[in-house]
């Protein structure tokens, strides 16, 4: 699993530092991916092409750190809104002054984008997410994971 999770990781990396080096930002969007309450941070993506993205997320903001990757799929576009699923899978670590945890996790789920150009073509490319999902986080003295909703915000470039 460990072995997986790093050559994902790689793979990920190459495609981003590809498009930087080349100067060449089309389809590269930043912002900050929120899986709750407890677990909220940086996040990039990627569109590889149509209908598949990539996307990092540094989950530091919260009680649950998280680094992990996802594939989203993009079932349709219509005017305002493009529907997808995801899949991911990260490292997820939690401490206090008594114990500290990580471990690997994985999750999957749908949701949607809306550019807000739709409103008014005059705004930035700025796209909200609205995402609801299920997440599988084995803490041994954490209750984690389960059932949950999501948001983010990107600017894309």
């Amino acid at each position: 699993m460990v072995k997986k999770i790093l050559v994902s990781s790689v793979v990920a990396a190459t495609v981003f530092s590809s498009s930087l080096f080349a100067g060449d930002f089309k389809g590269i969007s930043v912002g900050v991916q929120s899986s709750g309450f407890e677990s909220s941070g940086l996040s990039v993506k990627y569109d590889i092409n149509d209908k598949i993205t990539a996307q990092a997320i540094l989950g530091a903001i919260g009680t649950v750190t998280n680094y992990s990757g996802r594939i989203l799929y993009n079932f349709k576009k219509d005017k305002y809104f493009t529907y997808y699923g995801y899949g991911s899978v990260g490292s997820w670590s939690w401490s206090n002054s008594f114990y500290s945890e990580t471990v690997i996790g994985y999750g999957a789920g749908a949701g949607l984008d809306y550019n807000i150009q739709n409103a008014d073509k005059d705004l930035p490319p700025i796209f909200l997410s609205a995402e609801a999902g299920f997440s599988m986080v084995d803490f041994s003295h954490y209750s984690y994971g389960g059932l949950g909703i999501g948001i983010g915000i990107h600017y894309k470039f």
